[in-house]
């Protein structure tokens, strides 16, 4: 299952090749995934972001 992370209040920060994006607590129910888990994002097409749990496999990516 996949999260459209919603990014209206969500805040990047790179650092050391990484990018940590930290979730308002109010958007939290929003999205599949626990709290420090390592998940992998790619672009939607409309400008957006896709966040899924690194754990997870997805068909439709293949």
């Amino acid at each position: 299952m996949s999260a459209g992370l919603p990014t209206r209040d969500a805040k990047v920060q790179k650092s050391n090749g990484s990018v940590r994006i930290t979730i308002p607590a109010e958007v939290v129910s929003e999205v599949d995934f626990e709290a420090g888990e390592t998940v992998l994002m790619r672009p939607t097409e409309d400008g957006g972001l896709v966040v899924r749990g690194a754990g997870s496999v997805w068909e439709s990516d293949y």
